[in-house]
């Protein structure tokens, strides 16, 4: 089984505008937007709000005892991670999986079939 989870960076995000004066008027650098000094989080959108921060699945066995959590950028879908999730939850020959409905595609199939 695979959930999946946001989760909000701890940093504060912010967006600066730089620029510097020239005689009398402001010029904008060439590289004017900084963002937060986290570098890997992202935002996303889901439920009718944004989030900027990351995406954690986590996988479990039938007992609901984890068997491993996996983090990527808030944008980073867990449904292009599924054949990774399936394989990390060592999962056997035979076992249920239960995962998110997106993740029903021809080429998931063929991965679990495989």
């Amino acid at each position: 089984m695979a959930n999946a989870t946001l989760i909000q960076s701890a940093r504060r995000t912010k967006k600066i505008i730089t620029t510097h004066k020239t005689g009398g008027a402001y010029k904008i650098d060439s590289n004017p937007i900084q963002y937060s000094d986290d570098k890997d989080a992202r935002w996303t959108f889901k439920a009718g709000k944004y989030t900027y921060g990351y995406s954690s699945v986590v996988t479990t066995d039938a007992n609901r005892l984890i068997n491993k959590a996996t983090t990527h950028p808030a944008n980073d879908s867990e449904m292009t991670h599924f054949e990774e999730n399936v394989k990390q939850a060592g999962n056997q020959k035979g076992v249920r999986v239960l995962y998110d409905k997106g993740a029903a595609s021809q080429a998931n199939s063929e991965a679990l079939k495989a």
